[in-house]
């Protein structure tokens, strides 16, 4: 979806704002979207390992006149960055793109189509990037499964009282 946006945003003379990533992907991938796509204006670009309070971080964004930010902070940050900070920003939307700036700027190579195919890029990111990947994967989608059945099972118990009762 985001050559298609981009390709768009270029043709509408759009402005985004990058921020996110490492120092040097976010840099790659505004170089990158410069190339790309001509009409589109990069009006700014901060990493996500700035020292700038979310406040500086906004008025940097605002003081671009960017029309969309792309937040690339991971998940759940971004989302909570973005519903933090909502208020502050003087931009048309605030999109959060979670690795895509490693992915757009070449450093993390993105898996076989065959692997994406059977939704097992996941299985692909672990292996490219353990460390990084063991927590999300490993531990929290198993957590997260669990978490999902035990209310489920917690439902079933109330609505059994219920009819009980």
């Amino acid at each position: 979806m985001f050559p298609q946006l981009c390709q768009e945003l270029a043709a509408t003379g759009k402005r985004v704002f990058l921020y996110g990533g490492q120092p040097a992907v976010v840099e790659a991938t505004a170089k990158r979207l410069k190339q790309e796509y001509p009409g589109l204006q990069v009006a700014g670009y901060l990493d996500g390992y700035t020292t700038a309070s979310a406040e500086a971080v906004c008025y940097q964004i605002n003081r671009s006149s960017a029309d969309i930010v792309f937040v690339a902070l991971g998940a759940p940050k971004q989302e909570l960055w973005i519903n933090d900070n909502a208020y502050r920003l003087n931009v048309g939307v605030a999109i959060g793109v979670g690795g895509l700036f490693d992915f757009y700027s070449g450093s993390v190579s993105r898996a076989p189509e065959w692997v994406r195919a059977l939704s097992l890029e996941w299985v692909w990111r672990l292996a490219m990037q353990p460390k990084a990947k063991a927590g999300r994967y490993l531990i929290g989608n198993p957590l997260f499964l669990f978490r999902i059945l035990s209310s489920k099972v917690q439902s079933r118990v109330q609505a059994t009282m219920l009819e009980v009762c």
